[in-house]
């Protein structure tokens, strides 16, 4: 028998004759996934704000935003914003989003309906392929982050090799995930970092973030089809939300909203519903109750004028209508927000101060 020091002056042995063909082959392995991941991020360009859902007006301002740095896996943006209601259509891109102040949001969105005062630094997740409608209703601050679903596919096929199928981050509303928030704090803070090494710095940090949001935000399904029926672009999709916003009071028809993209209806519908989750009947009828909601707010609008001004048929339809969206009528709803007001004092950003 070898002493301790004999083992180790010892030579190795050399491997059996039989595993020559398997070591062989093993490095060839490991290579494959490591040249595909080189080739995804050496094709990959600055994500800009136009490829994103996020849509900058007089309603959401932007305070600052990663465009101009290079980062290529990620786009990041500060918002001030103010009570609005908005459509974040599908796009190729897991969006992140947290809120500096409590606030009362509503969201629609995969088959659900949310709402209520989200706390500090809540975080909402949508999904890459799922779209949004939300209504704010009080002055705030956000981080807005979208992560690259290459990124996601990357980061998934290299660490979890389970070959049950494709992990998707699921659409979450309001998280509380401490971890999460550090991630989307380094992040933020990184906007402020001079240009020579901040794109290194954020290769890490959005794989760090694709990381933890596949092993604790994701679920197994399969690939996406983002572009089975191609949902409209940003251009288009804003072209016909102004239209209903500017109509609401009217009858408006299918044929109206196709005409202003040049389709016809039945492909127009196909289109907005793979853009918005919703057909346009039923976001028509969203942005009719929220309107219905800010005029509600104010106790000196007579309901008739609320239920003229927001485009119902008739005084009943309004409340039946209004009533199956909130579960209360629009007397019941005026009483109760009577009763209790969103604190909206704002501050400086906490973690991105």
């Amino acid at each position: 028998m070898l002493s301790p020091e004999q083992r180790h002056s010892a030579p190795a042995l050399p491997e059996r004759h039989e595993n020559t063909q398997e070591s062989s082959a093993s490095p060839c392995a490991d290579r494959e996934p490591k040249a595909r991941k080189n080739r995804i991020l050496s094709t990959l360009t600055e994500f800009k704000l136009e490829q994103t859902s996020l849509r900058v007006d007089s309603d959401v301002r932007l305070l600052t935003s990663s465009q101009g740095l290079g980062w290529a896996d990620l786009f990041t943006a500060i918002t001030d914003e103010s009570p609005h209601d908005g459509l974040h259509g599908a796009i190729p891109a897991v969006w992140l989003v947290t809120a500096f102040t409590p606030n009362e949001i509503q969201r629609i969105g995969g088959g659900y309906r949310h709402e209520r005062i989200l706390p500090r630094n809540a975080i909402s997740i949508t999904g890459a392929g799922d779209s949004t409608y939300d209504e704010i209703a009080a002055p705030l601050k956000a981080v807005h982050i979208f992560l690259r679903q290459e990124i996601v596919d990357m980061v998934a096929e290299e660490f979890f090799k389970d070959g049950r199928g494709r992990r998707q981050i699921a659409s979450s509303f309001g998280l509380e995930d401490a971890i999460l928030q550090q991630l989307l704090k380094a992040i933020c803070l990184s906007l402020n970092d001079p240009k020579p090494g901040n794109r290194l710095k954020m290769d890490y940090l959005s794989q760090a973030l694709a990381v933890h949001l596949l092993t604790k935000h994701s679920v197994l399904g399969p690939a996406l089809k983002m572009h089975r029926i191609p949902p409209f672009n940003s251009r288009e999709i804003g072209r016909i939300v102004d239209y209903i916003d500017a109509n609401l009071p009217c009858n408006m028809s299918v044929a109206d909203l196709a005409g202003l993209v040049g389709l016809e209806r039945t492909q127009f519908c196909s289109r907005f519903r793979a853009t918005t989750s919703m057909t346009p009947h039923q976001f028509v009828i969203t942005k009719r109750i929220g309107k219905a909601r800010k005029l509600l707010a104010d106790p000196r609008i007579d309901y008739m004028f609320v239920a003229e001004l927001c485009g119902f048929a008739s005084w009943s339809h309004f409340i039946s209508t209004f009533k199956r969206a909130m579960s209360l009528t629009p007397h019941e709803y005026r009483r109760q927000i009577g009763r209790s007001s969103v604190s909206t004092e704002l501050g400086a950003p906490s973690f991105c101060a």
